[in-house]
């Protein structure tokens, strides 16, 4: 809250309405305000906040401000007796960017909702919280029942048009060079929103604006409002890549659960430096880019949010959660599915990483009529210290340290994607339980063929001894949670924690350490996706060949056509070429490999020999076999 003599001054020295700040779940700020009969309150998240807990709006007369990124805050800042619902836009910016997300967000919500059924809507208001009534409200109307403005961004009259035509029924503008001269434009911006010829003209000689500053460009300590971090995971991501070869990304030194970082860290020229290896630091995406990001920010769970890291210039994006609509995988059971024409991909959850494995040997052997699965799953960074207002449900706003907190998890369903013969035959929920690391599943399944449960033990065994080897673990010592703090597997399977009714109906426990077990199979997708991408694609390869082959058909003069030894030429080099292709990609001993380089230098001597007869089928002929010998350096490399 600005001091109550400066808001008086500006009170007096203005005819329009004053709107003052307070900070989230700060009543008495509130109640100051109201005293200094201000015109509106805005419960700002710029300011630091000074409770989880908003302020109980409906307590004042004096109408609030509150702003939003969804749909669902939107409406839980209604419930709380919000009388005006801006968008979130980075104060200070005129970037416009962020207040163009947020309003058609929240648009698209509402159009999504009006499309869905009732029993999409319950489910909506119960995970956010709000009441029916209030939701029936809005989509009836197909829009917020409150006015509606934008705020954070708007530079120009053309940002008022903007925010205008996306269904805000007002602006609020930053500063300028000349603040009487452009307020006047906004106003004519606003009332003439979708003229363009009353926006040209309002638009010109305003002198300058509110300097433009892209919100990806501000510091984390300069930035009103959070968008990131170098979080949980993405720290644990890190400590796992740099026991790979393969990679180097961010840092993190101590670690409550996981212990003191094993190696030499430093800071040199702003750069971090661990073990001998200088990391570069931004906030800002570098100009070379990011050729692959982790996302573990949990908030661009969507192909849609997470098209932002796109844009931003990385190549590919792994989520590292379940998403609704980018391809899923689980680096053991479907990662070989993955391919390089895919740009966000999901990394799935820790508790799918743990339980696909097992149902999948399960399925294989066995064949799985059904499941339901539980998992006793360690606290995260989502749960609340001491209980408090969530916008889940009432049981998240419990205290994680206090409570066994039953949850909801779509891991079981979403191992239907990535194991199709399962889809539909696996549901499952949660226990969150007060310890820091280290989760436990248990898969109680119906099995089609009869299986006695020391069968299953040896199948589990056989797979975590082969196909799945570093993936899945066996063991039939006497362990408990705190044994797999730092396990690498997905799933380790608890021999002797499991259970059969009869030879059909089995109860299996698989343990895992959800925080570094699961980086470890973030790296582990990034390294895979990594050489996939570099590897050229046989089918490629083949389409390169067969445009070059058709090529020499036309090569040939009609002077030319009758000479037999272009001719035999012409068919070894069509005959040979896709035989040779297919060679070199299905036999890759290193005898073949010899082999291969061979026939392709043999057919690099053909073509010195056809250039004193004819340069045009010298030409191809060193077209088809640039791209086996390119080719077969890939898989040589590989």
């Amino acid at each position: 809250m600005s001091d109550p003599t400066m808001i008086e001054e500006i009170k007096a020295a203005v005819s329009i309405p004053v709107m003052a700040k307070c900070r989230i779940g700060h009543f008495v700020e509130g109640q100051i305000l109201q005293d200094l009969e201000v015109d509106f309150i805005d419960e700002s998240e710029v300011l630091t906040p000074s409770d989880e807990r908003h302020i109980s709006k409906t307590d004042f007369k004096v109408p609030f401000v509150c702003g939003c990124r969804s749909l669902g805050e939107a409406l839980r800042r209604i419930n709380e007796g919000a009388a005006m619902i801006r968008t979130k836009g980075e104060a200070g910016t005129g970037d416009v960017f962020e207040a163009v997300r947020h309003a058609r967000k929240v648009a698209k919500e509402i159009e999504t909702l009006n499309m869905s059924n009732k029993e999409v809507w319950e489910s909506f208001c119960k995970e956010n919280n709000v009441p029916m009534t209030l939701l029936e409200d809005t989509l009836r109307r197909g829009r917020l029942p409150v006015v509606t403005f934008a705020a954070g961004g708007i530079a120009t009259p053309a940002d008022a048009a903007l925010m205008m035509q996306l269904g805000m029924d007002g602006v609020f503008v930053g500063s300028s060079g000349d603040p009487d001269k452009r307020a006047r434009a906004i106003v004519d911006a606003v009332a003439n929103y979708k003229d363009p010829k009353v926006l040209s003209k309002v638009s010109r000689n305003l002198g300058e604006a509110m300097v433009g500053i892209n919100v990806s460009e501000l510091s984390a300590e300069n930035r009103l409002s959070s968008r990131g971090w170098f979080g949980r995971i993405g720290r644990l991501v890190f400590r796992a890549s740099l026991e790979k070869e393969e990679c180097n990304v961010y840092l993190i030194k101590y670690d409550s659960t996981h212990g003191r970082f094993k190696g030499e860290v430093s800071m040199k020229g702003g750069k971090l430096v661990v073990n001998g290896k200088e990391i570069t630091v931004f906030n800002k995406y570098p100009a070379t880019s990011s050729e692959y990001i982790i996302e573990s920010t949990g908030v661009f769970t969507t192909t849609d949010s997470a098209k932002a890291h796109i844009t931003g210039g990385a190549t590919k994006v792994i989520i590292t959660a379940p998403s609704n609509d980018a391809p899923m995988f689980v680096v053991g059971v479907n990662h070989e599915t993955y391919e390089p024409n895919m740009t966000i991909v999901s990394n799935a959850s820790c508790t799918t990483n743990c339980l696909a494995p097992i149902a999948k040997v399960m399925n294989d052997k066995f064949g799985i009529v059904e499941g339901l699965m539980t998992t006793v799953h360690a606290v995260t960074a989502t749960q609340k210290t001491v209980d408090g207002p969530s916008g889940k449900d009432w049981r998240s706003g419990r205290g994680a340290g206090q409570n066994i907190i039953p949850a909801s998890t779509g891991a079981a369903k979403a191992v239907g994607k990535v194991i199709p013969a399962l889809n539909g035959k696996l549901t499952g929920m949660a226990l969150r339980v007060p310890t820091p690391d280290v989760s436990v599943v248990d898969l109680t399944c119906r099995l089609e063929k009869a299986a006695s449960y020391d069968e299953i033990k040896k199948a589990i065994k056989e797979a975590s001894q082969g196909p799945l080897k570093g993936i899945l673990a066996y063991t039939e010592d006497e362990v408990v949670s705190n044994d797999f703090v730092g396990d690498c597997h997905s799933s380790i399977f608890d021999a002797k924690a499991g259970i059969a009714l009869n030879e059909k109906f089995v109860k299996l426990i698989a343990w895992y350490d959800n925080e570094y077990g699961y980086s470890h199979r973030v790296v582990d997708l990034a390294i895979y996706m990594a050489k996939r991408d570099q590897h050229v694609p046989f089918a490629e390869a083949q389409h390169q060949l067969n445009v070059a082959i058709s090529k020499t058909h036309l090569s040939v003069p009609d002077t030319d056509s009758g000479n037999p030894t272009i001719i035999d030429s012409i068919a070894w080099i069509q005959n040979g070429a896709e035989r040779l292709l297919e060679e070199i990609e299905n036999c890759r001993p290193t005898e073949t490999h010899h082999s291969a380089a061979q026939k392709i230098d043999a057919l690099r001597e053909l073509e010195s020999a056809l250039l004193s007869m004819n340069g045009s089928i010298a030409r191809t002929a060193d077209e088809i076999s640039g791209v086996l010998f390119a080719y077969y350096c890939k898989l040589r490399t590989d």
